[in-house]
């Protein structure tokens, strides 16, 4: 099922444990969002979607936050075609599980932060074109405060 509605073209999306929000951009326009996230559960992820044109599951970046046994994880993906390329991964220190989650995509800079601390950068020109950006849930992540 899905939402979608308004002359901002925000759309919500659940599918199974994998649930998507989004909105849409412009061209040109630099893509900045963040949202309160809250990880509980091993392999629970939340994310930030930026430049999302599909179809599918396919062509955008995302930034994502991942509770693991040992602790958290983030990393910067680029998925073109709907193959996942890693840029970016660390392990998280200082982390609770809790807290601000921000993805900034300007040209060709991919940046995470995480508690507003700059955590993981990429550098990456395969995807210019404006599209839609969003959030991306797996597993037990809560989002709250969802800005774009």
């Amino acid at each position: 099922p899905g939402v979608q509605g308004g002359e901002d073209e925000m759309a919500v999306h659940v599918e199974g444990n994998v649930g998507a929000a989004s909105r849409k951009e412009a061209t040109g326009h630099a893509h900045l969002q963040e949202a309160d996230v809250s990880l509980n559960t091993n392999g629970a992820s939340a994310g930030l979607v930026a430049r999302y044109s599909g179809p599918g599951e396919g062509n955008f970046y995302l930034g994502a936050v991942t509770k693991t046994a040992t602790g958290f994880d983030v990393y910067i993906y680029r998925n073109l075609g709907g193959q996942y390329v890693l840029l970016a991964t660390k392990k998280l220190t200082g982390f609770s599980g809790t807290g601000a989650l921000r993805f900034e995509v300007v040209g060709n800079s991919l940046k995470l932060f995480v508690g507003n601390v700059l955590q993981i950068q990429a550098t990456d020109s395969t995807i210019m074109a404006g599209g839609l950006v969003g959030m991306r849930g797996r597993g037990a992540a809560a989002f709250d405060n969802f800005h774009v």
